[in-house]
């Protein structure tokens, strides 16, 4: 149980010690730390990386030689060949004999570039190695893969996960200290899970990759993976597969994460896995929910798609926020347990049910633009009445300025739920009655 630290806004790479006073330096020090490699430590189950900054993942480079450099080593200056490192010069991070085979192929060359000049690689101009044969063009191929975890599975059941948090520039862990990855628009994911479960991702920014913004591969299901206060913005995908992937995201537990503005989707394929407190919002489609997902205390708002969709299976989505998603509120495929919640202002239904059953228990409606729910059976029965409210306004303290809090007095505020017995009662309020502002819209 080890605890390593990372500056990911230093410009230079190091991956020696990794404490304190020697951190692990830009995003290439968190590669060498996850992977082991050079002067670095492997990371594993019950460690924990501290990191701050942030990274610039266009800097981090993956380079395919057409000869074996397998032997070259990090550290070594290279640059490009023809033209003797006049457009680019950078580090190696990683060849493929550390460790051995793990790159996949003898001509992978992992470099840390020493400026912003990923666009002036020329895959004819080749690798100039100062210190060891060169690498003739042309080259095969050149890629900003971001940062990859793909060694060493944590436990969470175990309780020793792998943990990666996020810190304010004294190495302190609070609300206000994240660490941050760019990609820059060119990285494919900035952070990329491939067949590696039980880690902890906690207060990270991952934003501008071309595909998600953490995703993972189509080698296996993601399994038992924490993501906490975690904000990912300005991708393909906030949290998911990545293109090309039909795996599953098992077991995962998403709290205080804020996923917003993906083209595509908020995060896809989420099953047995548990968010709360989270804010979905302006993103292509919101929260695909498979069997056991259930959402709580959260905002999914402003979509361009609808805000969660039943991928099968029974579902619960409770105390939460749906509004403004430009088709419906709640898609449901299977059995759905909808509760507390206030579906609101969006573009067709509150819940629309395909083939679905449904419990609609203490919702409050309001704005739906075809009305407030379509499709099979949907019960909203308690108790010999019905526990639906059909409101005359949302409620919330200001819904153009994305503040939920609900006002005092708005209808379903202090709902009474009269239990079973017929003589005890409970009271709750139908969406987030005092959380504060989750997100701008935008």
């Amino acid at each position: 149980m080890t605890t390593y630290y990372c500056d990911l806004g230093e410009s230079t790479f190091a991956d020696v010690v990794g404490d304190t006073n020697n951190p692990y330096t830009g995003p290439a020090g968190l590669q060498a730390a996850v992977r082991g490699t050079g002067n670095a430590t492997s990371l594993t189950g019950s460690d924990t990386l501290k990191c701050k900054g942030t990274g610039d993942l266009s800097r981090l480079v993956l380079l395919h030689c057409p000869s074996d450099v397998s032997a070259w080593a990090p550290g070594d200056a290279v640059g490009n060949d023809v033209g003797d490192g006049d457009d680019w010069t950078g580090v190696v991070v990683q060849a493929n004999d550390d460790p051995v085979g793990q790159l996949g192929d003898d001509g992978l060359l992992l470099v840390w570039l020493d400026g912003d000049t990923y666009s002036l690689i020329d895959l004819a101009d080749g690798v100039e190695n100062t210190t060891a044969a060169d690498s003739s063009g042309p080259l095969d191929g050149k890629s900003c893969p971001g940062v990859t975890i793909d060694t060493n599975s944590g436990s969470m059941s175990g309780g020793t996960p792998v943990r990666v948090i996020g810190t304010d520039s004294t190495w302190d862990v609070s609300p206000a200290g994240r660490a941050e990855l760019d990609g820059s628009s060119v990285a494919t994911c900035c952070i990329t899970i491939d067949d590696i479960d039980g880690w902890a991702l906690e207060h990270l920014e991952v934003y501008n990759a071309v595909d998600a913004g953490i995703g993972y591969t189509d080698a296996d299901n993601l399994r038992s993976w924490d993501f906490i206060d975690c904000h990912s913005y300005n991708n393909d995908m906030g949290i998911g597969p990545v293109s090309g992937s039909s795996k599953l995201m098992l077991y995962a537990l998403l709290v205080g994460c804020d996923i917003y503005n993906n083209t595509t989707a908020a995060m896809g394929q989420a099953y047995y896995s548990q968010l709360d407190l989270c804010s979905v919002r302006g993103n292509g489609n919101g929260i695909a929910a498979g069997t056991g997902t259930g959402v709580h205390a959260c905002a999914v708002y402003a979509n361009t798609g609808y805000g969660i969709r039943g991928l099968g299976g029974a579902i619960i989505v409770d105390q939460s926020v749906i509004d403004d998603n430009a088709v419906a509120g709640i898609w449901c495929g299977d059995s759905t347990i909808v509760q507390a919640c206030r579906l609101t202002n969006n573009g067709t239904y509150g819940i629309q049910a395909s083939s679905a059953f449904v419990l609609d228990l203490w919702n409050v409606y309001q704005g739906n633009a075809s009305g407030n729910v379509t499709g099979s059976v949907i019960s909203a029965g308690w108790q010999g009445g019905t526990a639906r409210i059909d409101a005359t306004a949302d409620g919330y303290e200001d819904q153009a300025a994305d503040k939920f809090t609900l006002n005092l007095g708005a209808e379903g505020y202090r709902q009474a739920m009269t239990m079973p017995d017929g003589l005890s009662v409970a009271r709750f309020a139908a969406g987030l009655p005092t959380m504060p502002r989750v997100g701008v819209r935008g």
